[in-house]
């Protein structure tokens, strides 16, 4: 059974090095390379958009009448115009992320005044990260049309891959140090356990 959970450690470990690794990688390139990999980001993004658009709408049209579904129809039709917009309007994706991180601001805020109204201390913090957010998300969106922009938000994007990345391999490291020493010291319990049985 140790010998199982041991086999089981190393191969989750084994995944989590690959993984980070690749986000490392990723963010590397990200960062080197901004503009090429945001235009591939796009393409892909346009594909699958308009891919799962066109199933969602065959699936409706296949679907008998009694069982259809008004708003799945909408739905596959907005995905696949959110699609064409990706592929034909450059900036269209880099205003749909700033506009998110806008949203997410706003959310933080809102938070942020709730955590008042309940007279917890670090409210403000809350704030102040809300009101940041906000700023990158509004600076984004207004310049969504510059390689600037573009190349920044990729640069950012990348620099949270290798940081993430890192920050995995670091912690799996101590994580799979100390599983291995706490199946030493089970080892050399058992060890002792059967010894004194013996004895």
């Amino acid at each position: 059974m140790g010998k199982i959970k041991i086999k089981k450690i190393d191969k989750d470990f084994l995944i989590s090095i690959i993984i980070s690794a690749v986000m490392i990688i990723f963010g590397i390139l990200f960062c080197a390379l901004p503009q090429e990999f945001l235009s591939i980001i796009e393409t892909i993004l346009a594909i699958l958009l308009v891919g799962y658009g066109l199933i969602c709408l065959l699936i409706y049209c296949f679907t008998s009448s009694q069982f259809r579904d008004t708003s799945h129809l909408i739905s596959s039709i907005v995905t696949i115009i959110l699609g064409f917009l990706v592929s034909v309007i450059p900036t269209f994706f880099i205003f749909g992320i700033g506009l998110v991180i806008l949203i997410n601001g706003i959310g933080r805020v809102m938070t942020a005044v709730q955590l008042k109204n309940l007279d917890i201390k670090n409210w403000w913090s809350e704030l102040v990260v809300g009101v940041v957010i906000i700023c990158v998300g509004l600076v984004i969106m207004i310049l969504c049309n510059t390689n600037l922009a573009r190349n920044v938000m990729m640069i950012i994007f990348g620099i949270s891959l290798i940081v993430n990345g890192t920050l995995n391999l670091i912690m799996q490291f101590i994580t799979n140090k100390k599983l291995e020493k706490i199946a030493e010291e089970n080892k050399s319990e058992d060890k002792d356990f059967k010894d004194y049985e013996v004895k």
